[in-house]
């Protein structure tokens, strides 16, 4: 399955779904729908429940938000989670069991 990438906005959070697989040949297309989407605001939750694999370049693209937004991960996929954890990128992130509480962590900062 290829990625699907849907938007939601709660308040001043920008909420982004990840379904399917995140690899390379999906990178360009993620990056442009998120810079068409995101004109103004800087808060993102990237919700990865639905995420099924993550690829180098989606890793890539993920940390590459974080030069430009306030990113926090949320509710990710035990395969994802472990991608995340053997790459060490809870050092770049702030990962969250929930999408509530990683939008609830805007509050607090």
């Amino acid at each position: 399955m290829n990625l699907t990438v849907n938007f939601q906005k709660q308040g001043e959070v920008i909420i982004i779904v990840l379904k399917g697989r995140f690899i390379g040949t999906e990178s360009d297309n993620f990056q442009k729908q998120v810079e068409k989407f995101m004109k103004s605001g800087n808060k993102i939750v990237v919700n990865l429940g639905e995420l099924n694999y993550i690829g180098s370049q989606g890793v890539s693209c993920l940390v590459g938000l974080t030069t430009r937004y306030n990113v926090k991960l949320a509710n990710l996929s035990a395969q994802v989670k472990n991608t995340m954890e053997v790459l060490k990128l809870s050092e770049i992130f702030e990962i969250f069991n929930t999408v509530d509480e990683a939008i609830k962590s805007f509050e607090i900062t």
